[in-house]
């Protein structure tokens, strides 16, 4: 019977912290779909269940070409086959403008089809950031932040988020970090490829 009981625990624990990956890289979903780079850096870190993440990486995509696929937000669908939809809103009155995207994230046999509504601010040709509106979509909280320097023959993007999940329990924080970094790492180097295909097609125009 305690074996019972343990085991059930146990793939309840495994379950959940597959819940929170799910939640954590869907909220990079479009990160991993327009980072065409090579991985420098990537950290992950949790606290009162905000997960902080933090990603450098470099591409020989053109400064103004990376932050003009970036930032061209209804193509978000071709550079990823995780991401349903993607729309843009403008704010009346302001020159910010509000993004939904709804996407498909799977890990393992867990898959969830999941909406993250951001309100974003461009300030071009170095930045774009996204605030999550409240009370929306599967994220109660949270910012990001992208930062493009150029540096020859291409791009360097500095990415920062902190990501706040809309359940209250989780699993051990040191279990769903170390399970989050490697898949966010997994994740982004599948999707490598989309971003230099529109990099590629664009400046063959």
């Amino acid at each position: 019977m305690q074996a019972r009981v343990t085991l059930a625990s146990s793939f309840a624990s495994l379950r959940h912290t597959a819940k929170t990956a799910i939640l954590v890289l869907f909220g990079m979903l479009w990160c991993s779909a327009a980072c065409a780079a090579e991985i420098e850096r990537i950290e992950v870190s949790q606290a009162d269940l905000f997960y902080h993440v933090e990603l450098t990486a470099t591409t020989n995509v053109s400064h103004d070409l990376l932050y003009s696929l970036i930032t061209d937000y209804p193509r978000y669908t071709e550079y990823s086959p995780r991401i349903i939809r993607s729309v843009l809103q403008p704010l009346p009155d302001t020159p910010d403008a509000v993004l939904m995207v709804i996407g498909r994230a799977c890990i393992w046999w867990l898959c969830r089809d999941l909406v993250k509504i951001s309100r974003v601010t461009e300030t071009p040709p170095t930045g774009v950031e996204f605030e999550i509106v409240p009370g929306t979509g599967d994220f109660s909280a949270g910012h990001e932040k992208l930062v493009f320097v150029a540096s020859s023959p291409g791009t360097v993007l500095h990415y920062q988020a902190d990501l706040k999940i809309k359940f209250a329990s989780r699993a051990p924080a040191f279990i769903g970090v170390w399970l989050i970094r490697k898949f966010i790492r997994s994740e982004l180097e599948d999707t490598l490829a989309g971003i230099e295909r529109a990099a590629a097609l664009d400046s063959a125009d």
